[in-house]
């Protein structure tokens, strides 16, 4: 579900239901992953993604990317 809340300096928009760590990008910073959608899913079933890096910058050392949202038709 979408929670939008105050995180290390950003906005945790998923609830962390499944967190999945240290995963690494390749050298140009790209990072594939598949899946398949749940089987059975009923139709207006919504799951949020979100990726958090680790950025030496930020004050927190933390970065954000922006949210996505799949839905079922």
């Amino acid at each position: 579900s979408q929670i939008d809340a105050p995180f290390m300096g950003g906005v945790l928009v998923p609830s962390p239901d499944l967190v999945v760590l240290k995963l690494h990008t390749d050298v140009a910073g790209r990072l594939a992953l598949t899946t398949r959608w749940p089987p059975g899913a009923n139709s207006g079933f919504k799951a949020y993604f979100q990726c958090w890096i680790a950025d030496a910058t930020q004050p927190d050392g933390v970065a954000a990317f922006n949210a996505i949202m799949g839905e079922t038709q």
